[in-house]
């Protein structure tokens, strides 16, 4: 019993490590410049204008329930960029995601805010 209940323990310590080094590495992307990103989101960043990315994965059960909130968002702000990390990963790469959902707020072509984890529609548009 006394085995068992450490084993349990040992799994949680891990899990909460292995998140909080997400969050961290997470924070370390704000003030970061973001250069090279190809397409319309890389020129909307060249150009200073401020871009919301939100990367997620079809299969991550987080991210279904971000992607309606995000959607919303979006038809308010044309400068909202779904990206799927999937098939985009040479971009989720450059904005070092390490888990999904992830939203960047990317102004002045530096990265302002940068969260992993769900998020509200109010804290999105607060950016904006």
């Amino acid at each position: 019993m006394k085995i068992i209940l450490f084993a349990i323990l040992l799994i949680l310590a891990f899990l909460i490590v292995s998140q909080l080094t997400i969050v961290l590495k997470a924070k370390r992307n704000k003030g970061k410049r973001i250069e090279g990103i190809p397409g319309q989101i890389g020129r909307k960043i060249a150009q200073g204008e401020g871009v919301l990315l939100y990367f997620f994965s079809p299969s991550c059960r987080a991210c279904k329930a971000q992607t309606p909130i995000f959607q919303r968002v979006k038809k308010q702000f044309k400068n909202a960029y779904e990206v799927d990390v999937t098939k985009s990963g040479n971009i989720a790469r450059k904005f070092n995601v390490m888990g999904t959902p992830s939203i960047a707020w990317i102004k002045d072509g530096t990265i302002q805010e940068f969260w992993v984890g769900l998020r509200q529609e109010e804290q999105l548009l607060k950016l904006l």
